[in-house]
């Protein structure tokens, strides 16, 4: 691993900058239709992303074929203005990549100085990847971490959870964890009745059984919340959040799609934007004031 809480000496003197943002997105198989090979979803998605002005982007399901990963990262960031991290595959089926991936708005005062996992054979096979970037006036590195847990195993959600929560526990990192964790958040309550119309799949993952029914699997929730880890957006008042439910995100009625955050972090968040895509998943914007982190 690399070091935590390394920082120059210029960064800790400059001035932080004032609104950071932070975007998550499932892009559902890159944006691009398998059959015909149209995007105009990834099109769609792409231009709301862009409103948005982000500095970090947190990506799933990048692409849909191995082959055409590295094209098709590149012409996303592109479009934005980012620079690239990719990170590994989290498909459970060969002929999808499904990667996961990070966008970084670089910049003098904001850049990229280190990655995780490794990359091949080397590197742990992962349904996340890490990026460290030093930002001026941040005597820390901030440390983000684009998760896609896997949807068919809880216990598999559970090892990723306990993983990334004990690297950030560890070096008492300065981090955010941002994605979709396919699963699902203590707010808001979803009741035994729509639970009841799941998936059958997604009712054995999603789901408790009790004795009033199903109830909702809080345990990835609960284990972020336990190392520290605040579900940002629930932590927001109501009136800087757009809209001021908490909506759904994706399929089920869940917020799968979420931000957590270590709390010195998610007391930084000023406000929230859940975003319509062209993907079957909301998107969602975090702005945070580094002003304030770094006093």
């Amino acid at each position: 691993m690399f070091p935590a809480n390394e920082s120059s000496v210029s960064a800790r003197r400059a001035t932080a900058p004032g609104s950071f943002a932070v975007v998550w997105a499932n892009l559902h198989y890159g944006g691009v239709d398998p059959g015909t090979g149209d995007d105009a979803s990834w099109r769609e998605t792409m231009n709301a992303i862009a409103s948005l002005r982000p500095d970090v982007v947190c990506l799933q399901e990048i692409d849909h074929r191995p082959a055409q990963i590295w094209a098709h990262l590149w012409r996303t960031a592109n479009f934005l203005g980012m620079q690239p991290v990719l990170g590994p595959s989290a498909a459970t089926r060969a002929l999808t990549g499904n990667h996961v991936g990070l966008l970084v708005r670089t910049r003098p005062g904001v850049q990229i100085v280190d990655q995780w996992p490794p990359p091949g054979v080397a590197g742990p096979q992962v349904p996340w990847c890490k990026v460290s970037i030093s930002i001026s006036g941040l005597s820390e590195f901030l440390h983000v971490y684009c998760v896609h847990l896997p949807a068919r195993s809880t216990s598999a959600q559970m090892t990723q959870i306990e993983f990334i929560t004990n690297l950030i526990t560890d070096a008492n990192e300065l981090a955010l964890v941002a994605g979709d964790f396919n699963g699902y958040p203590a707010e808001p309550m979803v009741t035994p009745a729509e639970l009841a119309t799941l998936a059958p799949h997604l009712q054995l993952t999603r789901c408790l059984p009790s004795a009033d029914g199903l109830v909702p699997n809080l345990r990835a929730w609960q284990e972020l919340k336990r190392a520290g880890l605040l579900d940002v957006v629930a932590a927001l008042p109501a009136e800087v959040r757009d809209p001021c439910e908490l909506m759904p995100t994706g399929r089920g009625g869940a917020r799968v799609d979420r931000c957590h955050a270590v709390e010195r972090l998610a007391q930084a968040a000023t406000r929230y934007q859940q975003v319509t895509t062209g993907s079957d998943h909301a998107a969602g914007a975090l702005w945070f004031d580094l002003k304030a982190l770094a006093a």
